[in-house]
This record gives C-alpha cells, structure tokens and sequence, in this order.
C-alpha cells in the first residue's frame, strides 16, 4: 500500500530544484572521486555532506534516470516503515506495530519523501534502523554490538541530513530506557548506555567535519543551526503540523497520558521520548519561525509517535479481560484511526508535490533556444533545465538568481546582485534571461524591470510566456536581439 501510494506520484511533476542539484553533485562526485575532476564548493551550502546522499542518488539516476533516483527514496521509506515494525513489535507487540506502520503509511509526509530523491528518505531510514538498533540492545545478550551500531547509524543519519540531529535526544533516551526497562540493570548503568551511544555518534560527527574542514561548519551553520528565519508565524507552523501530523501528536499525547498512572516509571519514561519526537520539528520550527521543509521534518517525528500511537491502541484494548474482545476493540480503533488519517493524507500528498512549477512545457521551449559553448543563461532555478538539457549544455553556462558576482568592464566595479544582473544585462551578458517570480520575486521583479526600462538600449525582447503546467503562473523569456535561435 505505501508502495502504489508513493509510486501514483512519481511521474505527476517534473523535477524540483534540490532534486537535480543532488543528483547533478552526486555525479560531480564520482568525476572527482574517479578522476581527480575539480568540485564546487558544495559543503558551504548543502543541507547534509555532498559525499553521502548525492552519489549514491547519482548511481540510481544513472542507470534510470530521476525516475530511478525516486524509486530510491521509496526504498528507503519502505525500510524506515519495516523498522518501524521491528521497533515496535520489540516494545509493544505485533498488533501495536501492525497499527504504527498502518498510520505511518496513511501520512501525507510518508508518501511525500517516498517520492523525492533528496537527502529525506536516507536520513530518516538511517535514523529509523538506530532507533531498532539501540532497542534492540535492551533486551540483547550481546547489546554492546547492537548500540554500537546504533550509534554509528545515528552519526550517518546526521551527516546525510544535519537537521536530523534534532531527534538524537529521542534515540539516545530510549538506549538507556529501553536497557533500564529490560530488567536487572541499574539507573546508573542505563545512564551509562545513553551517555555511550551520544559519546560515540558525537565523536565520530566531530571526526567527520574535522576531515570535511571549515567549509563544512559553514554549510551546517547556514542551512540548520543558525538558519536564517523565513517571517512565518509560530502559529501558522503549528496549525500546518496539526493538519498534517495532528492525527499522530493527538495519539502520542494520550499515550502519555494513558501510561502516567498505569505503568512503571521506564515505561512512562520510553512513551514521553516518542511524543517529545515527534512535536519536535513543529516546536523547533515554531520557535525559529521557519516553515520551509516542515512538511518533510514533520514525517521524522511522525515515525516515533506511531509508534506511541499503536501502544496506546493496544493498551487500552488490553483493558477487555478476553482476547477476542481485545482484538475487535483494537480492529475498531485501528479502523477508526485510519478512516480518521487515511482520507487527508491521500489528499495532502499529491499537493505537496505539485507545490513547484512544472517544467515540462519549458524544457521543449528551451531546447531550440540554447546551444552549447560560451552562451551564457539567467535562469530562476537553473537547476531543473540544466538537469533536463545536460547533455546538450555545458553546466557553467547556466547561472542563477539567488546570488550573482560580476566584475563590470566599463568602471571596473566587482558587483553582487541585482547591480551585477543589471550591469551583465547592459553588457549583452546573457544570451537569455528565464524568470518565473517564486523562489526569487523580489529580485525578479527588478530585473524585469530593468529590462522594461531599457528596452532597446540593452537589446533584450520578451519572446515567449510559458504557462505553468500545473498551477497559476508563467515562465517568462527574454532573449538577446540577434542571438541564435
């Protein structure tokens, strides 16, 4: 069921701007890796280190192409769900896990990052199988090796995505409460055994950026701890988590609500790091007033609170004394959940995936227009028609409108920004200029503008408006009279 729920989306939009830039870095990778070829400075920007993800995406694309780096994602959500069973089962049974993956599937997020080939997927894979590993611990007779390995899992986890650090407290807690739970062990040596596992995820993340260097603090610096704030109100971040992952916190909460006076102090203690995992993103998000890729970080979370949420199920359908009263009272609550959780979740992942531009009336206008050698083209999100158009354009030849350096001939001026896209613009720079007014508004505007201005001086003509395939908006082309068709 997650499979045909992910894989109805895969082809329903084109490529987003992260997905080509991985996979594009990735292959730049293997060149460097294979070659000696020189690499940009990826580590000062990306979101995880660039030697991960990306070349493992780029082999998937490789072979079938964005297609097969989705098909990827979908296997990494599949093994995220499948641990999520074995975690689950360890703690609370079959049926518990039955209900936990059942809900985790029905979410939005879920079915989202099962279709995405950026960072998401591995990350919360890797995550997932260190929670199992360090739980699996709590009841193994050879459990240094099981959090060892949950430990190392862990580190990997953080390194392919940096923000999925924030759910480490939540898979250290459980190392010592888990071991505790088990029996036979005091508070001291389950203190221990969480102390252990961060010891040695840190350590080895620590000996990750000191091998990276300096560049990696800046690109960790930049995209996750000191990310810049986007002006969303807390409140708007906390009704988008309701809607999208409200079903799951509702549940996590009543988990630790149900076991306060039911269960021992460990139990307590295992249900409250479930819950306080997944309202971490919401929370933190909240706090930094940030929403950008909250519907992503929201389905980290989510993998912890199911599995609170299938506890919480089963134990109060143990309050029924006979078994077969217990399995239908589990079966109506599982029924009611899904009913509750399934319908806005098919509904919020098609949405999620149609959030940017189609390209595919672009690409075919693009094609004729551009050629390769020393051509030069301003492109808003230059990655989607530099991946598409790879093998007929050279890469450097494409620039984008986030950020832009020139050094103006006429005064002899080093520019950044909108001075060095108009100074370019005025010195025939730009063989064509591609705005579309969504990633970089602001600045499109004044380009735009700009150009209106100086119509026939700068030598640019608006030639085409593309509209947007799946959604209100246009691609606007602007072309340098006299320039090859």
């Amino acid at each position: 069921m997650q499979a045909f729920l992910s894989a109805r989306l895969m082809r329903s939009n084109t490529a987003m701007a992260d997905e080509p830039l991985y996979l594009y870095a990735g292959h730049l990778v293997w060149a460097h890796w294979l070659h000696g070829a020189p690499l940009p400075n990826y580590p000062a920007y990306f979101s995880g280190a660039p030697v991960l993800y990306p070349p493992v995406a780029a082999v998937a694309d490789h072979f079938g192409g964005l297609f097969g780096a989705r098909c990827l994602s979908l296997a990494f959500m599949l093994t995220a769900t499948g641990t999520l069973w074995t975690t689950a089962s360890r703690l609370y049974g079959r049926t518990a896990a039955v209900i936990g993956c059942v809900l985790f599937l029905c979410i939005g997020s879920t079915q989202y990052l099962g279709t995405l080939a950026t960072y998401d997927a591995m990350s919360l894979c890797l995550l997932s199988v260190a929670a199992y590993c360090v739980v699996r611990a709590g009841d193994a007779d050879e459990g240094s090796r099981w959090w060892v390995a949950g430990a190392v899992l862990l580190a990997l986890a953080n390194a392919t995505k940096y923000a999925s650090a924030l759910w480490d407290p939540a898979v250290i807690a459980l190392a010592g409460l888990v071991y505790y739970r088990a029996g036979g062990v005091r508070v001291k040596a389950a203190i221990c055994r969480a102390a252990a596992v961060a010891a040695v995820a840190i350590g080895l993340e620590v000996l990750g950026v000191a091998a990276g260097g300096e560049m990696y603090i800046v690109g960790i610096g930049l995209t996750t701890t000191n990310r810049p704030e986007d002006g969303t109100a807390a409140s708007l971040v906390l009704r988008d988590s309701w809607d999208w992952v409200g079903v799951v916190l509702v549940l996590a909460a009543a988990a630790v609500l149900f076991t306060v006076r039911r269960t021992r102090r460990q139990e307590l203690g295992i249900i409250a790091a479930l819950f306080a995992a997944a309202a971490a993103a919401p929370g933190n998000q909240a706090r930094i007033h940030v929403v950008t890729s909250l519907q992503k970080h929201v389905d980290f979370g989510a993998w912890f609170g199911c599995i609170a949420a299938g506890y919480l199920v089963t134990a109060v359908a143990s309050i029924a004394r006979r078994g077969l009263l217990r399995i239908v009272a589990a079966a109506v609550a599982a029924g009611a959940i899904v009913a509750f959780a399934a319908p806005p979740g098919y509904a919020q992942a098609p949405g999620y995936i149609q959030n940017w531009p189609s390209s595919v009336n672009l690409i075919p206008a693009l094609r004729p227009l551009t050629h390769r050698g020393t051509e030069r083209y301003l492109v808003e999100n230059y990655e989607v028609p530099a991946y598409y158009l790879r093998t007929d354009i050279s890469v450097s030849q494409w620039q984008e409108t986030w950020y832009f350096l020139y050094h103006d001939p006429a005064t002899g001026q080093n520019l950044s920004l909108v001075p060095a896209f108009e100074a370019a613009i005025e010195a025939h720079y730009f063989t064509l200029i591609v705005l579309n007014y969504r990633a970089t508004t602001a600045i499109d505007q004044q380009i735009v503008g700009f150009l209106q201005a100086c119509a026939n001086e700068c030598g640019y003509k608006l030639i085409e408006q593309i509209p947007f395939a799946n959604t209100t908006g246009h691609y606007d082309i602007w072309q340098l009279q006299g320039a090859q068709s």
